[in-house]
């Protein structure tokens, strides 16, 4: 009985060690989409400030923020992100 309660203790410590490297790895990866997520907001803002005239990207989105009539309030999307 002692043994068991050992060896469980044992597996559940290294379980443990397991969950935090992995909530460690996780938490930099949403550091780093979240800074990525920063980085495309900062630069739509500049883009949006300069109209373009129908470039497309590598992916074939038009990142014209003009693309409908003037007071045109339906949403537009761009690289798969609906807004308006």
């Amino acid at each position: 009985m002692v043994e068991e309660n050992k060896s469980l203790s044992g597996r559940l410590d290294e379980d443990l060690q397991s969950a935090h490297r992995q909530m460690a790895l996780l938490r930099a990866e949403l550091s780093d989409t979240n800074k990525r997520i920063s980085q495309l907001g900062s630069s739509s803002s500049s883009s949006t400030s300069t109209p373009s005239h129908g470039v497309s990207d590598s992916m074939g989105n038009n990142s014209n923020p003009h693309n409908g009539s003037i007071g045109d309030t339906s949403p537009t999307h761009v690289n798969g992100i609906e807004g308006k």
